[in-house]
């Protein structure tokens, strides 16, 4: 474009050749010539400089250049450039740089593209399909969180432009960010007690049965639980008298051949056996 508007372009092709030495115009060839490849140099990373910084001629480097970056007929630069636009992801990036990224290609596109569309009328028309299909990629392209915005967006009557879009789809994504910095954060509820007094885990001493005394519905027949020494912890129970009895240990009664009672728990001052109730006769 500088190259253009200096009117300098003919310093690219034949237009302008380089003159004899003795030649009067030589000097301010060699002038404009210089500031024709300044320009080419400036425009290109410092790793491109270095393949094209020493060709004397800007047309040669021009050449080079072309030649370096040549991609084929402008069919195959726009199926290229289609094919990339249809796989280009937001894959978490900012959205801001996801819609970047794809207007550059699709203004490369734009670039390359010729139209055979005659009258206002057939240009406008291209224009709205291609529009249409530019929105269709660019919500493809979005992640998953933004799947019902999406549908949002497809339902309106009329339909977004690419532009109206994104800015549809930003204002949801802010909306998004600012509910959840407001969102408080819940504390998730824990129960670490250890009880001092018999070493179980779930209560503290203040609630401990074995101090205030068990509730109606409490099971004494399931095993004993193990405090954290691993040693069996001792319950207390209300034997046929009505008395509280505790309990030592547990164990197995064995009857007779084909019977045999696996769990008994045992209190002081008598066997397994001894805990058994009377059998009815």
């Amino acid at each position: 474009m500088r190259i253009g508007v200096q009117n300098k372009i003919g310093y690219l092709t034949v237009e302008i050749m380089k003159p004899a030495p003795n030649d009067l115009g030589y000097v301010a060839w060699v002038t404009d010539n210089n500031k024709v490849k300044s320009w080419l140099i400036d425009s290109m990373s410092p790793y491109l400089m270095q393949r094209f910084i020493r060709l004397a001629i800007a047309k040669e480097k021009w050449e080079a250049i072309a030649k370096t970056f040549y991609y084929g007929s402008v069919e195959t630069q726009l199926f290229e450039l289609n094919k990339k636009s249809f796989t280009t992801k937001q894959n978490g990036q900012p959205l801001s740089t996801y819609y970047n990224e794809l207007v550059a290609i699709f203004q490369e596109i734009d670039h390359r593209t010729v139209t055979n569309k005659e009258g206002v009328a057939g240009i406008v028309h291209m224009h709205s399909m291609t529009a249409r299909l530019r929105v269709h990629i660019f919500l493809s392209g979005l992640d998953v969180e933004f799947d019902q915005i999406c549908g949002e967006i497809l339902r309106k009557d009329p339909k977004l432009d690419l532009e109206s879009t994104y800015a549809y789809v930003r204002r949801d994504a802010q909306q998004r960010q600012t509910i959840g910095n407001s969102r408080p954060v819940l504390e998730k509820k824990t129960n670490n007690f250890i009880c001092s007094h018999c070493g179980e885990t779930g209560h503290s001493k203040q609630q401990c049965y074995k101090i205030i005394g068990y509730l109606d519905w409490w099971d004494f027949s399931k095993k004993l639980r193990k405090n954290i020494n691993g040693k069996a912890t001792m319950f207390d129970i209300s034997t046929a008298n009505g008395s509280i009895s505790p309990i030592t240990g547990e164990g197995p009664v064995v009857l007779s051949n084909n019977l045999t009672l696996d769990t008994i728990l045992a209190r002081p001052g008598g066997t397994a056996r001894d805990n058994l109730p009377p059998l009815i006769s």
